[in-house]
């Protein structure tokens, strides 16, 4: 039963309302799974997940992990999706050891880079004493891996945000860090303007400009004086 109540939380959470909003990288152009003209009826997280979908989120979720972290997925993530045959049934439904199995390296990531899981989970609206580092309960009986899983599922399993994460410390988040992103350009933190627009990487991300492209919208910019 520990796991039927673990298949709730994700169904009823995954609409985000009165939690934490949807992740950005759902929607991202280089990791995005969602089509945002699409409907979103929370209904429709209870519909069947299938290896297709599964696959697809897992991918896009490896990609934004490349992306976030240092060292990027990381040798499990790559391993299993290396492993994966181009052959398989994309519509076959997928139960929850299924979904366990693939999310499982993602976590260990995650966990491994001082990512909070736990309180990300509890963000999304489990309960704020659930005190395991993946969205289900390990002493789960197996038997009850057997059960379907659903979009709601899929999508809460993959809800985490490293908008925030600063692994080096340095007062940048890892997706706009030079430093992480793009470390060959030697930048120093906050102080750094690798790009060479005249903006430091601090001052880059108060603007919401990129500290790895030169996007000052001073720079370049042609004035003419004129003297009566």
């Amino acid at each position: 039963m520990k796991f039927r109540i673990f298949a709730i939380f994700l169904v009823v959470s995954t609409g985000f309302s009165a939690y934490a909003e949807e992740p950005a990288w759902w929607y991202a152009s280089d990791t995005g799974f969602i089509d945002p003209e699409a409907s979103h009826l929370k209904l429709h997280n209870y519909s069947p997940a299938n290896v297709g979908q599964l696959k697809k989120v897992a991918t896009q979720a490896k990609k934004y992990l490349d992306k976030a972290l240092p060292g990027g997925a990381g040798t499990g993530v790559n391993a299993m999706l290396a492993a994966w045959s181009v052959n398989t049934d994309s519509y076959a439904p997928i139960n929850l050891g299924q979904l366990k199995a693939v999310v499982k390296p993602f976590y260990t990531r995650l966990v491994a880079a001082g990512y909070g899981t736990k309180a990300n989970l509890i963000a999304r609206g489990y309960p704020s004493n659930w005190a395991y580092d993946t969205p289900w309960n390990p002493s789960t009986p197996t038997s009850e891996n057997y059960a379907p899983a659903n979009i709601g599922q899929l999508k809460m399993a993959f809800s985490f945000d490293l908008s925030g994460l600063d692994t080096d410390v340095d007062g940048l988040p890892n997706e706009k860090d030079p430093d992480i992103t793009n470390p060959d350009t030697g930048s120093t933190g906050g102080s750094g303007d690798p790009d060479e627009d005249g903006l430091t990487n601090a001052q880059e991300i108060a603007l919401g400009t990129d500290p790895n492209q030169g996007d000052n919208p001073a720079v370049g910019l042609n004035v003419t004086v004129i003297v009566d």
